[in-house]
């Protein structure tokens, strides 16, 4: 029994006389054995198949589990727990295990965390052993220990491993795996099973993807905490102030925006300083705004208001102040001090006789500056200096909780467009575009800009794929641009820079940059800042994401690093629908093999069963022919030396048919 040259078995028939077999009777037993090759090779492409759909189904599985726990960790921003417990469950149950334990690691102690499948009698022996110092008597301990996976075949062989509890818990076989922050194991998760043997490296690199998700989990609930601490440091202040000053009740009310707090300050201040003039002024883009101004009528805050923006420079004595970062007080214009400029001294020459100026220090910088303008000589009292720098540190308070709230708010909406992003790709693994299109929309709305787009390598050449914020004309017209167009690496565009470095590149201002020639589609799409970040995968470059904006607005730091997570993410959609194309086109393979041996098989039996029947084997021939080449009609013609006769005719009209019979066919063109 043959199959591509390689022998499979073999047929043996034997007679009790002395008699050679036939020629007729040695075809028919080589006959048998094409039969039995094609059976074994029937059965071994059915194993295969199989095979294949158990690996798709576990791999499904798998992306499930994955979508069930991103599900838990986005529910769950301030409880770890919830996503220990899935993550437990999960394990358990993809695991094959008997039990899942997770425990965290923290202060130099294992803590218990969860388990699943485990009795409360185990479970409470696993809470009285924990927490405990790592060791190597427990697996929980050697992955802390050594920062590695840990594999124990059978715990009552291993010489260290504590053989009581054990068999207490009831486990002969465990696998343990770090949660790793960084270089630092902050928990373990253990699976377990009752028999001993192997453990294979999917399952490693299950619960390692389970671990990976665990420390997100807890790092979320890190970060929240560690926001919602500060805000309550920073409420508790706000309260014990709000005894002592009116303008706190602005703070409280305006935690989002500093500008309802800027004028309560400004406006405290005129009680204060009946005829001076209050402001509070802020920099930008070296120059010093006024933000708030209280005076003691509105045409000369107007007036006020008009001389700002200001250079900040040492010119300026609010200037002096934000630059110096100190208390700037002149209490009387002629007794100035010798050292303050030309400019410093003429604004002490126009009615101002007096000026007190408290930068707003925080961590040491200067973010602005509170002065009061007298128009009388005089110094401060101990009591309006103590108020002035109260309301220094109120001002100081209300841009901090700004801040804070403003980051928290973008955490939380990069932490939803992530997870949203995630879902799609869960969900729709196998259409690529949905999940390129949802990316460019989420990072056009969370890094802040105009329009954004994704080019897909394709060869040498990089390809337009997705874009996002077009108008449909304006989209067309971009497509007509870059479809004919091939993008290499080369510093003419920001696509090709990104190419050629493998890292983002930023251009301010593509306007102002000698080497940009893609003029005529930036007059297009109108844009004037740039950035573009490479999709990678194993260090190479395999797209690009782009963000523009149709303003000269530098991209920050943060804004970079957010535009590369969605850029991992693209890759990681692509690199599921590349999967699941190769798997989709291997199947479709082996269905069209398995499809032909049966068809090939079914003739042979028909070949068996009408040896004597010729035209019953044609007619087989032209059924199965017809079948698999997705034929409209099947001929079959035998040669009798000079001409061909056809003797059989499948989905052929009867008048062709007759015809054919009466003139067979002679050799030639």
């Amino acid at each position: 029994m043959i199959s591509d040259g390689r022998i499979l078995g073999a047929i043996a028939v034997g007679k009790i006389e002395s008699q050679l077999y036939s020629d007729s009777q040695v075809r028919l037993l080589s006959t048998f054995a094409d039969q039995a090759v094609i059976a074994i090779e029937n059965t071994r492409l059915f194993d295969e198949v199989q095979a294949r759909n158990l690996e798709l189904s576990e791999a499904l599985e798998r992306q499930k589990a994955t979508s069930d726990i991103l599900a838990v960790i986005s529910s769950s921003p301030t409880d770890a727990q919830p996503v220990f417990e899935a993550i437990a469950l999960n394990a358990l149950r993809l695991c094959g295990a008997v039990m899942a334990n997770v425990f965290l690691y923290r202060d130099g102690l294992l803590h218990y965390a969860t388990s699943h499948n485990v009795d409360e009698r185990h479970r409470a022996l696993l809470a009285n052993l924990y927490p405990m110092e790592p060791d190597r008597m427990h697996v929980s301990g050697r992955v802390i220990q050594s920062s590695a996976v840990v594999k124990l075949e059978d715990t009552q062989a291993d010489p260290d491993y504590d053989k009581d509890v054990a068999r207490k818990i009831g486990w002969r076989r465990a696998l343990g795996v770090p949660m790793m922050r960084g270089s630092d194991v902050v928990g373990v998760i253990v699976v377990g099973w009752r028999d001993v043997g192997p453990i294979s490296d999917a399952l490693e690199e299950l619960l390692k993807s389970f671990a990976d998700q665990a420390v997100i989990a807890i790092e979320n609930t890190r970060l929240f905490n560690e926001v919602e601490t500060r805000n309550t440091e920073l409420t508790e202040a706000l309260e014990q102030q709000t005894a002592t000053a009116d303008i706190l009740a602005a703070i409280s009310s305006s935690l989002s925006d500093t500008q309802p707090v800027f004028e309560a300050i400004v406006s405290s201040g005129r009680t204060l300083f009946p005829n001076a003039v209050i402001s509070i002024v802020m920099p930008k883009d070296r120059q010093l705004h006024a933000v708030a101004v209280a005076a003691p009528n509105d045409e000369l805050a107007r007036t006020v208001k008009r001389q700002f923006p200001i250079p900040l420079t040492h010119e300026y004595l609010h200037s002096v102040a934000v630059l110096d970062r100190r208390l700037l007080d002149i209490s009387d214009a002629r007794e100035a001090p010798a050292n303050l400029s030309a400019g410093a001294r003429k604004f002490l020459e126009t009615g101002n006789k007096a000026l007190t100026a408290i930068p707003l220090l925080r961590e040491g910088e200067a973010i602005g500056a509170l002065s009061v303008i007298r128009t009388y000589p005089g110094p401060l009292t101990d009591k309006q200096r103590s108020i002035l720098k109260t309301f220094a540190d109120q001002a100081i308070i209300a841009i901090q909780n700004a801040k804070l709230l403003t980051e928290l708010r973008e955490s939380l909406q990069q932490q939803t467009a992530t997870a949203d992003v995630l879902k799609v790709i869960s969900r729709s693994a196998f259409d690529l575009q949905t999940v390129l299109d949802t990316l460019v929309e989420s990072a056009a709305r969370l890094c802040d800009v105009d329009n954004a787009w994704i080019f897909r390598r394709n060869g040498d050449i990089f390809r337009f794929a997705a874009s996002f914020g077009f108008s449909t004309e304006c989209d067309e017209r971009i497509r007509a641009f870059l479809t004919p167009l091939d993008v290499r690496p080369g510093r003419g565009s920001v696509i090709g820079r990104t190419v050629q470095t493998n890292k983002p590149v930023e251009v301010s201002d593509v306007l102002e940059d000698s080497e940009y020639q893609w003029g005529e589609l930036q007059q297009i799409a109108g844009y004037r800042s740039a950035l573009g970040v490479p999709l990678l995968r194993d260090g190479e470059t395999v797209g690009i994401l782009a963000l523009t904006r149709n303003r000269v607005q530098p991209f920050t730091a943060k804004q970079i690093e957010l535009a590369t997570t969605f850029a991992d993410q693209a890759v990681i959609a692509m690199e599921n629908a590349r999967l699941f194309g190769e798997v989709q086109k291997r199947t479709e393979e082996l269905s069209e093999s398995l499809k032909q041996q049966t068809s090939t098989a079914e003739l042979l039996k028909v070949i068996s069963r009408s040896a004597l029947d010729i035209e019953r084997v044609f007619e087989a021939v032209g059924e199965t022919a017809l079948r698999l080449c997705d034929a409209d009609r099947a001929v079959l013609f035998r040669f009798d030396g000079q001409v061909n006769r056809m003797v059989v005719g499948l989905n052929v009209p009867d008048e062709l048919m007759a015809f054919v019979r009466r003139n067979p066919i002679a050799p030639g063109r």
